[in-house]
């Protein structure tokens, strides 16, 4: 068993978060941030005890399920070019490549999203 935390707040400890899901994997844990994102994950080992059996986060994954239509509000085209900061053609583009699966942008479109996510959050306040 495994277990996995998302926090969208950029003043939440994901470590104090993590903690509440020792129980859910007790061999090993991860934590990934990202502007006023965190992720984290614990870690129980079953079929590979050694470090080898660790798998990194699959951000790339999530952009493409659990996370698409929060990542389509941010990438949108209205959004990208709402202040000018992006070529909005050049994201879609790279977003279409991603989704296909011809490459694996999922580091520089996340990068991009926390950017439009701090942005959406400063507007709000």
């Amino acid at each position: 068993m495994c277990g996995l935390t998302g926090l969208l707040a950029a003043r939440h400890q994901p470590q104090a978060e993590l903690q509440t899901l020792v129980h859910r994997g007790p061999d090993a844990e991860g934590v990934w941030t990202e502007g006023g994102i965190a992720l984290g994950h614990r870690r129980l080992s079953i079929l590979d005890l050694s470090p080898a059996g660790a798998q990194p986060m699959p951000v790339g994954r999530w952009l493409r399920g659990p996370l698409r239509d929060w990542r389509e509000n941010l990438l949108s085209r209205d959004s990208l070019t709402s202040d000018g900061l992006f070529n909005a053609s050049a994201i879609r583009q790279t977003w279409a490549e991603h989704l296909s699966g011809r490459r694996d942008w999922s580091v520089r479109l996340w990068a991009v999203l926390m950017f439009q996510a701090w942005q959406a959050a400063e507007k709000r306040a």
